[in-house]
C-alpha cells in the first residue's frame, strides 16, 4: 500500500509548458476538451524487520513490487476536471518463513476536480476522489484493502518566471481520506516543486506526507509515512515528455521504509 499510494501521488506531478506560467495536472485544471494520459511503471523494495514476542529481531526480509497504471484525466470545461487511474501490481515477499507472491489489480480511483479561482499565476482548486477495491484477497501479501475509500483534497499552485529564461512553480495540496472498515482514516499533505532550467527540460521535488488518523477499527492498519521524490521530466516532443525519478521513504510509523525508481511516459492532448 505504501508504493500505491506513492505512485498516486506522483500522477498528480505538474509540467510547465514553455516558459509559460501555464500547467497541467496538480491544482491546475485541463482545457475544455482536452487531457494527459500517463504511463507509469514503480519498481519498489522495502526491507523488513521481523521481531520475537520478547522484542528482540527476528530475522530480516525483503518485500519487493512492480506497479504499473494507467493515469488519464480530461476537461470537460475549463473549470471542471475528471479522471481516473486504474494500478496493476506484483508483490514478491521473502522473510524468514519462506516467500510468497501476488499479482492483479489494487484498485481504481476516480476524481472530479473543480477550480475555484484562477488567476495568471495563482489557482486554486477542489478535488473529491472515489477509491474502488481491486483483487483484495486475504492471501499474503495483500494487494488491497477489501473496502473503498472517499477523500477530499484542496490544492493550490502558484507559477513563476525566474533569471535567465527559467520558470518555476509550486503545488500545495491537503486531503482527508476517509476508510470504511477496519483501516484508520489518513490525511495526506503534499508539496511539489519544479523548475524548468532549459527549454525541455524539468526538474521536480516533492514531499509527501500520510498521517494515519489513528481511529482503526479492531486491527485495521494504522500507519504514518513521509516520502521523498526527485525527478527530471524532458519533452520528446510537442505532446510528449518522459520523465524519470527516485523515490525514498524517509521516516514513519508502524511501517517498513523503502525505495523505488519511476519511469513514466506522458502524452498530451
Amino acid at each position: 500500500m505504501r508504493a500505491m499510494t506513492t505512485a498516486t501521488a506522483l500522477a498528480g506531478l505538474l509540467f510547465l509548458l514553455g516558459a509559460t506560467p501555464r500547467a497541467q495536472a496538480g491544482a491546475w485544471p485541463q482545457p475544455e476538451g482536452g487531457g494527459q494520459v500517463v504511463f507509469n511503471a514503480l519498481p519498489f523494495q522495502t526491507r523488513l524487520q521481523g521481531y520475537n514476542r520478547y522484542g528482540q529481531p527476528a530475522g530480516t526480509g525483503t518485500d519487493q513490487r512492480v506497479e504499473t497504471s494507467i493515469y488519464w484525466e480530461h476537461g470537460l470545461t475549463d473549470r471542471f476536471t475528471v479522471g481516473m487511474q486504474p494500478r496493476l501490481q506484483a508483490i514478491w515477499m521473502h522473510d524468514q518463513s519462506g516467500s510468497s507472491r501476488n499479482l492483479g489489480l489494487a484498485e481504481e480511483k476516480t476524481f472530479a476536480r473543480y477550480t475555484l479561482l484562477r488567476g495568471d499565476w495563482d489557482v486554486l482548486s477542489v478535488q473529491g476522489q472515489a477509491s474502488i477495491p481491486g483483487l483484495a484477497q486475504n492471501r499474503t501479501p495483500r494487494l488491497a484493502e477489501p473496502n473503498a475509500s472517499y477523500e477530499a483534497r484542496i490544492l493550490y499552485g502558484h507559477a513563476f518566471n525566474l533569471p535567465a529564461g527559467m520558470s518555476g512553480f509550486i503545488d500545495l495540496q491537503a486531503a482527508y481520506n476517509y476508510r470504511p472498515g477496519p483501516p484508520a482514516d489518513e490525511m495526506t499533505y503534499k508539496v511539489t516543486g519544479g523548475i524548468r532550467v532549459a527549454p525541455g527540460w524539468l526538474v521536480m521535488g516533492q514531499s509527501v506526507s500520510t498521517i494515519g488518523m489513528r481511529n482503526a477499527r479492531g486491527t485495521g492498519p494504522d500507519y504514518s509515512i513521509h516520502r521523498a521524490l526527485l525527478s527530471l521530466v524532458v519533452d520528446l516532443a510537442p505532446q510528449w515528455q518522459v520523465e524519470v525519478g527516485y523515490i525514498k521513504e524517509l521516516g514513519g510509523r508502524h511501517v517498513a521504509l523503502g525505495q523505488g525508481v519511476l519511469g513514466a511516459l506522458w502524452y498530451r492532448y
